[in-house]
Parts: C-alpha cells; sequence; structure tokens
C-alpha cells in the first residue's frame, strides 16, 4: 500500500513536470513566432530599401551621363544647357517605366 501512494505521488509529479514542461514549450513556441515575424518584417524593410536606393543609383547614372556627353564641349554645354535639360529629362522618363 505505501508503494502505491509512493508511484501516484511520483505520477503526480511527472504529470506537473509534463505540464509545466509543456507550457514552456508553449511559450517558447510565441516567443520564436514573433521573433520570425520580426525576422520577415525587418528583411522586407531592407529589401524595399535595398531597391530604393538601386533606383537612385540609377538616377543618379544618368544624369551623370547626360552631363557628361554635353559636357565634354564647354560650348555645346553652355548653348544647349536647356537641350541638356530636355535630354536629361526625357532620359529620366524613359528610364521610369523600366524602374
Amino acid at each position: 500500500m505505501a508503494k502505491k501512494n509512493t508511484d501516484s505521488h511520483v505520477s503526480f509529479l511527472n504529470e506537473s513536470e509534463l505540464e509545466e514542461e509543456k507550457e514552456n514549450l508553449e511559450i517558447q513556441k510565441k516567443l520564436f513566432e514573433e521573433q520570425r515575424a520580426n525576422f520577415w518584417k525587418e528583411r522586407n524593410a531592407f529589401t524595399e530599401a535595398a531597391i530604393r536606393l538601386h533606383k537612385e543609383v540609377i538616377y543618379v547614372v544618368l544624369i551623370r551621363t547626360v552631363f557628361i556627353k554635353y559636357a565634354t564641349d564647354i560650348d555645346m554645354f553652355f548653348n544647349g544647357l536647356n537641350n541638356f535639360i530636355l535630354v536629361l529629362i526625357h532620359t529620366i522618363n524613359s528610364r521610369v517605366s523600366i524602374l
């Protein structure tokens, strides 16, 4: 009879430990899911920032290219400043559709 009480006491302890472990696992799972969601949120934000930076670099390269094209001949540059601006606008507008 003493053995039966001991067995039930051990069984109760095991059930208690199992319940506690189950609660700990659920807490850890919830924390993991929060971290996972934060990871994807940060990853998407980083990807969007990288895309914006890439577009800005493309614009700078386009402006530089057009400027160099017209700045190589100083007379052409000063005489054709309006043309430079029009070409620049046209170049940017034609590239916006691919960005």
